[in-house]
């Protein structure tokens, strides 16, 4: 059986559409709203939770469900990266209309 150089090119043409898929393989802030009028307009989220590193951003509240959505689709190889220890320790603030992250000190200043 031969098969015909139609159906080589097809294949190769069908591997390459497969490997380079748009799937995101990491997050950045600058893809969701960052604008904000007051600090409860923002939210912490985890950048970095892609590639298992503890980056953190703050984005508009109202792009979280988006934001979520992205992070459902990252493929961490099954690796489970666990917490970042100073996430508690940042808080979203909003910055001349732009939302940001702000370290803060254990005495709450």
């Amino acid at each position: 059986m031969r098969t015909s150089p139609l159906a080589i090119t097809t294949l190769l043409a069908a591997l390459v559409l497969a490997c380079s898929s748009d799937e995101k393989k990491t997050l950045s802030a600058d893809d969701y709203d960052q604008t904000c009028s007051a600090n409860s307009d923002c939210v912490i989220v985890d950048i970095g939770a892609c590639e298992c590193s503890c980056a953190h951003a703050a984005i508009n509240v109202k792009d979280k469900p988006k934001f979520e959505h992205d992070l459902a689709q990252c493929d961490t190889g099954g690796n489970s990266c666990g917490m970042c220890p100073w996430m508690g320790d940042t808080v979203a603030v909003c910055t001349a209309g732009h939302c940001d992250t702000k370290l803060v000190s254990s005495d709450g200043g």
